[in-house]
């Protein structure tokens, strides 16, 4: 029996409802089931939608949160946000925590953004304005900067009056920051503890070494604040500016966003590919890929010459032809495993506690000993088939090397880019690839060539 999911055929329901609804000029109908949805499911239906049923579904949607626009990817929101107009995007999205807002207008033209910022109140405007002065994929653009900080040297009275009074206050928090007469983080407190004691004991004097705070600079990068959170397992992490002043913080599933787009674009970089593009034109997709399908095909011709170079002796032996993409195809396995192991490990630091070159010659040890199996058995296996030994020793040859290099480029390529402050995963196995199946082939044939 089928497992079906009712949720599923609700939101399919839902959609041919709003659909229907907008085909017959049903604005109102349309809104009021869109409006059941959650706003992932709102930017989901948004998305999978004809381009001209979008248009008409942005126009039936008026004086709603805007909050789906969060979960729209970067070609999509831009479409919508010209649709919506600024000044109402402004209204829409004014309600939003400030790194809500951060991420919808990150991604607009500068003049589209500024519209939609002077439309806001001045306090907020500003807000955002210095927000935005962060670099680009730093912790600054992310955090959360509606929090409590209480100084520790009140007590527990003044702590609760001030939460009371407090207009901003955020609808679910747990633990407060205490902070010292210069606004720096020193340690933490729970709403519970605050309960539990009376109105005259001091914060500091509730102060445990559990209570210690980890804290990152406002202008580190995305990537380097997820990582605190996986290895203390945190579930909130504070921001500081340089003068170690408290500025913001960032919670467990803010993070969880920033792993996932760190994730994706590192897999997709990796195959070559800037981004999804599900939904941008065909024009705009092929343009981002065709990049790397230029380096690709540089490195293809290469191997072309390669072969032509070398025509005469695969002329003379006609089962070189077989055999040359086995040579290819292992050794770019090989590189790719290397490649793989290497950029995740640059990615989670996992390789800032070791000697980058401990981790090349370990890589190239492992080269050396699967290349030295493969090429054992391929070699065998060719004698056996051509009974021609020094085909044979050139094929073992030539697999133990290409392996065995393929090892060490899969480890040095990323090692290299990274020390050059470039994204390690921009080496990708597009590129590995390639140009090991040019090497593998000049090897092969230059071995051939030498001993017959």
């Amino acid at each position: 029996m089928l497992d079906i999911d009712l949720n599923e055929i609700n939101k399919i329901n839902q959609k041919e409802q709003i659909i229907f609804a907008i085909e017959n000029g049903k604005n109102s109908k349309a809104q009021s089931v869109f409006l059941e949805l959650h706003p992932v499911d709102q930017a989901q239906i948004i998305s999978n939608i004809d381009p001209e049923l979008r248009i008409k579904l942005i126009g039936a949607i008026c004086n709603i949160e805007l909050k789906f626009l969060i979960h729209l990817e970067d070609n999509i929101k831009i479409e919508v946000v010209e649709l919506l107009g600024s000044k109402y995007v402004s209204t829409g999205i004014e309600a939003l925590d400030l790194h809500e807002i951060i991420k919808i207008i990150d991604i607009l033209h500068y003049e589209k953004a500024n519209e939609i910022i002077e439309n806001f109140p001045r306090h907020l405007n500003d807000n955002i304005r210095r927000t935005l002065n962060y670099p680009k994929d730093s912790i600054g653009r992310v955090m959360n900067q509606n929090f409590i900080a209480i100084n520790q040297n009140w007590n527990i009275g003044q702590a609760t009056k001030f939460i009371q009074e407090k207009e901003d206050l955020s609808d679910e928090f747990y633990n407060i920051i205490l902070i010292d007469d210069n606004n720096i983080p020193v340690s933490e407190i729970s709403v519970s503890t605050i309960i539990k004691n009376k109105k005259g004991v001091i914060l500091k004097d509730l102060i445990s070494n559990e209570n210690q705070l980890t804290a990152i600079n406002v202008n580190s990068n995305q990537e380097e604040a997820a990582r605190y959170f996986t290895k203390y397992s945190l579930q909130y992490l504070v921001i500081t500016n340089d003068n170690n002043h408290l500025v913001g913080l960032i919670y467990a599933n803010d993070v969880i966003d920033i792993v996932k787009e760190e994730d994706e674009e590192d897999i997709l970089l990796l195959a070559g590919v800037n981004e999804t593009n599900l939904h941008s034109s065909n024009f705009v997709t092929a343009k981002s890929r065709i990049p790397w399908l230029i380096i690709s095909l540089i490195f293809t011709t290469l191997s072309a010459m390669i072969i032509v170079f070398f025509e005469s002796e695969i002329e003379k032996m006609v089962v070189l032809a077989v055999l040359l993409p086995i040579v290819a195809s292992v050794s770019g396995s090989a590189g790719n495993q290397t490649l793989a192991v290497i950029v995740r490990s640059i990615a989670t630091m996992d390789l800032e506690n070791h000697c980058y070159w401990k981790v090349i010659i370990k890589e190239s040890v492992v080269g050396s000993i699967n290349g030295l199996s493969l090429a054992i058995i391929v070699s065998m296996i060719c004698y056996f088939w051509q009974e021609n030994y020094i085909l044979s020793i050139s094929l073992f040859i030539s697999i133990f090397l290409t392996i065995l290099l393929a090892c060490l480029l899969g480890a040095l390529i990323p090692i290299m880019l990274n020390k050059f402050k470039f994204d390690p995963a921009i080496s990708s196995g597009v590129f590995l690839t390639t140009l090991i199946d040019a090497t593998s082939f000049f090897v092969f044939l230059g071995f051939i060539s030498l001993i017959s």
